[in-house]
């Protein structure tokens, strides 16, 4: 499975986790493999206890895990005492939720290994292109602007972003738009007219 998380790709092989940071652009692609099974867990940051953010903020930046498999069957044992406590809870149920994220975290971090795949040269150029809207979000990204600036035909670029992304550059775009247009919104003495004129 291939994800794309702010402009970045990374390729998953089964076992693999992936850390997807709050409010992060993203988008997955399963490409030519029909058959797979992907575990979502979303985690509300009162579940963290102090003492583990910086192991968190670590795993955030890499975005990749890779366990070995021989400590895959820990770090399953570790999800299934999270959602079972939390399926069956007591008064007691937030504190020990908070242990075992708190171990879980640690344990990823103690165990992650470097990815094991290498960028093609179509995805290279699409990354390049992604990193480049997220971080001109608010100038001009035409089609035919991205094309020129990338040395591509409008229609290979529109045809390989799609399939390279899971979306249209136009939706991408709109995404990444409509994501800082959240960011800026909440932010004191930013104005709706500021915003919109992005």
């Amino acid at each position: 499975v291939k994800y794309l998380i702010n402009g970045k790709f990374f390729y998953l092989n089964p076992g693999d986790l992936i850390i997807i940071p709050p409010k992060a652009i993203h988008s997955a692609d399963s490409e030519e493999c029909f058959h797979n099974e992907r575990l979502l867990i979303m985690f509300d940051a009162s579940l963290f206890f102090p003492e583990v953010e910086e192991y968190l903020n670590s795993l955030c930046e890499e975005n990749i895990i890779c366990v070995p498999k021989e400590k895959l069957p820990l770090l399953e044992d570790m999800f299934y005492k999270i959602g079972n406590e939390d399926k069956n809870r007591t008064d007691s149920s937030n504190i020990l939720i908070k242990s075992y994220i708190s171990e879980l975290i640690i344990y990823l971090h103690r165990y992650k290994a470097p990815p094991k795949y290498a960028l093609n040269e179509t995805d290279l150029i699409i990354r390049k292109i992604a990193e480049y809207i997220f971080e001109n979000y608010d100038k001009d990204l035409s089609l035919g602007m991205l094309s020129r600036r990338f040395n591509l035909s409008e229609c290979y670029l529109s045809r390989k972003f799609k399939s390279e992304t899971g979306s249209s550059i136009n939706q991408y775009i709109n995404s990444v738009r409509i994501s800082r247009a959240k960011d800026l919104l909440k932010q004191p003495f930013t104005s709706i007219t500021q915003v919109a004129t992005l």
